[in-house]
């Protein structure tokens, strides 16, 4: 559930009778609508997600897409052994994004480094 209707997006307007139906529904058939860590929402989600991918050994949530996405490049860092990572657009300020450049960059540019080097 988008609790910030996507900072500012509402394509179904607000108080949609068919979402608040269903929402209504949900509360009533889980006790709540913020899914704590073994919520049955998250338990339904994993198993869906079992049977459609048989090699996925579990599943993770995360808070957001951001955190899911840094948590992904992470994992791939380690690895691959590579720091590089190819990207297109706007991802947020996450130390990740920043990615690894020469300490030597063009004229006014500044090379901002992943990890701390020699001073």
């Amino acid at each position: 559930m988008d609790f910030t209707s996507c900072s500012g997006a509402a394509p179904l307007g607000a108080g949609y009778e068919p979402v608040l139906a269903h929402v209504t529904t949900e509360m009533r058939r889980t006790g709540c609508i913020l899914p704590g860590p073994l919520s049955v929402h998250r338990v339904e989600v994993a198993e869906r997600l079992a049977e459609i991918f048989p090699v996925a050994q579990r599943s993770v949530f995360f808070r957001t897409g951001s955190c899911a996405t840094t948590a992904a490049v992470r994992l791939a860092r380690a690895h691959t052994g590579v720091n590089l990572v190819l990207t297109n657009g706007y991802h947020g300020w996450h130390d990740w994004h920043l990615q690894d450049r020469p300490a030597q960059a063009g004229p006014g540019q500044r090379g901002v480094p992943l990890r701390p080097g020699p001073a």
